[in-house]
Protein backbone atom coordinates (compact mmCIF):
# COMPACT_ATOMS: atom_id res chain seq x y z
CA UNK A 1 0.00 0.00 0.00
CA UNK A 2 1.53 3.67 -1.08
CA UNK A 3 1.44 6.37 1.52
CA UNK A 4 -0.43 9.07 1.41
CA UNK A 5 2.11 11.16 0.51
CA UNK A 6 3.74 9.45 -1.91
CA UNK A 7 3.81 10.66 -5.59
CA UNK A 8 2.59 8.61 -8.48
CA UNK A 9 5.55 8.03 -11.17
CA UNK A 10 5.41 10.68 -14.28
CA UNK A 11 4.70 7.09 -16.26
CA UNK A 12 1.22 6.60 -13.74
CA UNK A 13 0.13 10.62 -14.05
CA UNK A 14 0.99 10.82 -18.41
CA UNK A 15 -1.42 7.30 -18.15
CA UNK A 16 -3.77 8.88 -16.23
CA UNK A 17 -4.07 12.07 -17.66
CA UNK A 18 -4.30 9.90 -21.26
CA UNK A 19 -7.30 8.21 -19.99
CA UNK A 20 -9.19 10.50 -19.06
CA UNK A 21 -8.34 12.69 -21.98
CA UNK A 22 -9.69 9.83 -24.27
CA UNK A 23 -13.08 9.70 -21.76
CA UNK A 24 -13.79 13.06 -22.20
CA UNK A 25 -13.10 12.92 -26.35
CA UNK A 26 -15.44 9.46 -26.63
CA UNK A 27 -18.50 11.15 -24.39
CA UNK A 28 -18.01 14.63 -26.36
CA UNK A 29 -17.91 12.63 -30.08
CA UNK A 30 -21.35 10.31 -29.40
CA UNK A 31 -23.05 13.82 -27.83
CA UNK A 32 -21.78 15.33 -30.97
CA UNK A 33 -22.99 12.42 -33.18
CA UNK A 34 -26.35 12.20 -31.34
CA UNK A 35 -26.98 15.74 -31.39
CA UNK A 36 -26.18 15.76 -35.23
CA UNK A 37 -28.81 12.60 -35.82
CA UNK A 38 -31.21 14.42 -34.10
CA UNK A 39 -30.84 17.16 -36.18
CA UNK A 40 -30.10 20.21 -33.83
CA UNK A 41 -27.78 22.55 -34.25
CA UNK A 42 -25.22 23.76 -31.61
CA UNK A 43 -26.23 27.70 -31.22
CA UNK A 44 -30.41 25.64 -30.20
CA UNK A 45 -29.13 23.18 -27.31
CA UNK A 46 -26.81 25.96 -25.76
CA UNK A 47 -29.76 28.21 -25.95
CA UNK A 48 -32.20 25.66 -24.29
CA UNK A 49 -29.52 24.56 -21.88
CA UNK A 50 -28.25 28.24 -20.86
CA UNK A 51 -24.55 27.70 -21.95
CA UNK A 52 -22.45 29.26 -24.69
CA UNK A 53 -22.06 27.88 -28.24
CA UNK A 54 -17.99 28.00 -27.43
CA UNK A 55 -18.82 25.29 -24.35
CA UNK A 56 -20.79 23.28 -25.85
CA UNK A 57 -18.12 23.00 -28.59
CA UNK A 58 -15.90 22.27 -25.97
CA UNK A 59 -17.80 19.55 -24.29
CA UNK A 60 -18.04 18.45 -28.22
CA UNK A 61 -14.19 18.02 -28.70
CA UNK A 62 -13.90 16.85 -24.95
CA UNK A 63 -11.52 19.77 -24.57
CA UNK A 64 -12.96 20.50 -21.00
CA UNK A 65 -14.73 18.43 -17.78
CA UNK A 66 -18.31 18.32 -17.98
CA UNK A 67 -20.68 17.86 -14.57
CA UNK A 68 -23.20 14.85 -14.21
CA UNK A 69 -25.72 17.56 -14.16
CA UNK A 70 -24.68 19.00 -17.92
CA UNK A 71 -24.27 15.62 -19.02
CA UNK A 72 -27.52 14.44 -17.18
CA UNK A 73 -29.07 17.56 -19.18
CA UNK A 74 -27.69 17.26 -22.53
CA UNK A 75 -28.89 13.33 -22.21
CA UNK A 76 -32.29 14.94 -21.54
CA UNK A 77 -32.95 16.92 -24.29
CA UNK A 78 -31.37 14.49 -27.00
CA UNK A 79 -33.81 11.33 -25.27
CA UNK A 80 -31.26 8.89 -24.55
CA UNK A 81 -29.94 7.54 -20.73
CA UNK A 82 -26.01 8.67 -19.68
CA UNK A 83 -25.91 5.25 -19.66
CA UNK A 84 -25.78 5.34 -23.73
CA UNK A 85 -22.73 7.42 -24.03
CA UNK A 86 -20.77 4.84 -21.34
CA UNK A 87 -21.07 1.78 -23.02
CA UNK A 88 -18.08 1.81 -25.24
CA UNK A 89 -14.56 0.29 -23.66
CA UNK A 90 -13.07 1.76 -26.00
CA UNK A 91 -11.05 4.73 -23.93
CA UNK A 92 -10.47 1.95 -20.56
CA UNK A 93 -7.07 0.65 -21.66
CA UNK A 94 -4.09 3.66 -21.11
CA UNK A 95 -1.55 1.00 -22.88
CA UNK A 96 -2.90 1.30 -25.57
CA UNK A 97 -0.57 2.69 -28.56
CA UNK A 98 -2.10 5.20 -30.67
Amino acid sequence: MRPKNAKLPQSKIDANARLRLRFKQSVGIKLRNIRISRKKTLDIIALKLGMSESHLRRIEKGRCDTGISIIGRLCAEYGIKPNDLFDGTEFLNPYVKD
